[in-house]
């Protein structure tokens, strides 16, 4: 298995297992950012699901785009990020459910 695969089966397996979410769900700062088309123009990654993320466009910090792409669209720094982002997502979530149970 390549390794953009593996990062790609990871991503799907904590959404799988703890369900789709966001970059507000984990408090980020900044979102990945699938492309920077310009000054002050980018897509960001905002909300991740099983099969792909939904990427907003800005121009000018303002959201003029919405579109769901594949995880298989995307390049493999990027995967790398959203991969982080899920296994923060993961440990948080194991740590609402652990304060539950108590």
């Amino acid at each position: 298995m390549k390794a953009k695969e593996k990062l790609i089966s990871k991503i799907k397996a904590i959404i799988e297992e703890f369900g789709s979410f966001s970059t507000a769900d984990v408090e980020l700062d900044n979102s990945p950012v699938i492309a920077n088309i310009g000054k002050d123009n980018f897509q960001l990654a905002e909300r991740f699901n099983s099969s792909g993320v939904v990427a907003v466009t800005y121009v000018h910090e303002t959201e003029v785009a919405e579109e769901e792409i594949d995880y298989e669209d995307l390049n493999k720094d990027v995967l790398d990020e959203i991969l982080m982002i899920a296994e923060n997502y993961k440990v948080d979530f194991e740590k609402t459910l652990d304060r539950c149970k108590d």
